[in-house]
């Protein structure tokens, strides 16, 4: 993590948070209003990722063009909300690059620990994720889409 900090037992989000106000009209509006919900970090939230399980991890390549030459490659990612109650769908477009880093993954990836997104240069923006495990994600791309849905009501929220 560029910008969160773990220290002295507890994440440190202030330098984080005013890096994000200095992307204001440099990067995708949908990724930084994402970015900038202090509940997406707020370890009692239910809008939180910190302790949400990945569920789910697709990448997609279409093609376009004459001969299907222009390549495309997005990733989709769905994780289950800390309290159960909510999901989070993530959709990276236009994705540029990635890396994942996987180790004791016998009983999966384990909770998220903390996520954070940064600028990559003109137009790109990387989300990179840490789980419990030690595994990390990095996705870097041009576009962002996300959605929060209610699963189960009779959870209290």
């Amino acid at each position: 993590m560029k910008y969160i900090k773990y220290l002295d037992g507890s994440w440190r989000l202030d330098e984080y948070f005013l890096y994000l106000d200095s992307l204001e009209g440099k990067v995708s509006p949908s990724a930084l209003e994402f970015a900038k919900k202090k509940n997406h970090y707020d370890l009692r939230s239910h809008e939180s990722l910190h302790d949400a399980w990945l569920q789910e991890l697709k990448l997609f390549e279409s093609a376009e063009g004459e001969r299907f030459e222009i390549r495309i490659v997005n990733v989709y990612s769905r994780y289950l909300g800390p309290y159960h109650d909510l999901e989070f769908s993530l959709n990276y477009l236009g994705v540029v690059g990635f890396h994942i880093q996987g180790q004791n993954l016998s009983n999966g990836h384990g909770d998220v620990l903390m996520h954070e997104m940064c600028m990559e240069g003109v137009d790109l923006m990387s989300h990179e994720l840490l789980f419990s495990t030690g595994s990390t994600i990095k996705i870097v791309f041009r576009g962002f889409q996300h959605e929060c849905r209610v699963i189960d009501e009779r959870l209290p929220s």
